[in-house]
């Protein structure tokens, strides 16, 4: 605003030769493309939540990093023993179940349940959504990509994915893990943390924010 103000005050004047001129308005045009690319305040994107029409992109919940991923052959993300592949902690399941209570809580209305099919993805969206998941490799761990076609292919896969829209009035959700959210979204997830997108279809969405299981608990009341 600043730089328009200055702009009417001196361009009538000639004090300022033409590429000067047109430097300003570049920085203009940036600063203004900046201030639309703002996320939602929280308010307003559980209130946009509520109306449904966006999708969640979950990170499974907090896991025992003292376990690890053994994966040798396909298939084997599946197990929920820890002793091959790493699961939901305590404090996962009691979170997963309190995003849970929270969206039920605000109003904010569950579609389709999909996830990677890790056994920790699917436990947190079940445990999320108390519904049947459907199980994808499209949304698969990044470090299991060699059996499942590749980066770039489960990337194309999550983004078209991510890009459907749910059915009226409700928001789907997708659990997955945090390299593939970055690849997919440039945005890095805290497990259990929330990523609403606005899907418009053909591999392309809008990154609308994100949301902790504290700010949801917050105006939850809980």
């Amino acid at each position: 605003m600043a730089l328009i103000n200055f702009l009417k005050r001196h361009s009538s004047r000639r004090l300022l030769p033409a590429w000067a001129l047109c430097i300003l308005l570049l920085i203009i045009i940036s600063e203004t493309a900046a201030q639309v690319a703002q996320p939602a305040s929280d308010a307003l994107l559980i209130e946009k939540l509520r109306r449904g029409g966006y999708n969640l992109y979950v990170r499974h919940a907090v896991t025992d990093w003292s376990q690890s991923d053994k994966i040798s052959s396909y298939g084997d993300w599946v197990s929920c023993d820890p002793g091959k592949v790493r699961q939901l902690s305590e404090e996962g399941r009691r979170d997963a179940r309190a995003l849970g209570a929270a969206f039920r809580s605000l109003d904010i209305r569950l579609g389709r349940v999909l996830a990677s099919p890790y056994c920790r993805t699917m436990e947190t969206a079940q445990l999320i959504s108390g519904q049947d998941v459907e199980p994808t490799i499209d949304l698969m761990n990044l470090r299991a990509e060699a059996f499942v076609g590749g980066r770039e292919s489960i990337i194309a896969r999550a983004r078209k994915r991510l890009s459907q829209s749910p059915k009226a009035g409700v928001n789907d959700l997708y659990a997955a893990h945090g390299n593939l959210g970055r690849a997919t979204t440039g945005q890095s997830l805290g497990e259990g943390e929330v990523l609403v997108i606005a899907p418009h279809g053909g591999g392309q969405f809008d990154i609308v924010g994100t949301l902790t299981l504290a700010t949801l608990k917050s105006f939850a009341g809980q």
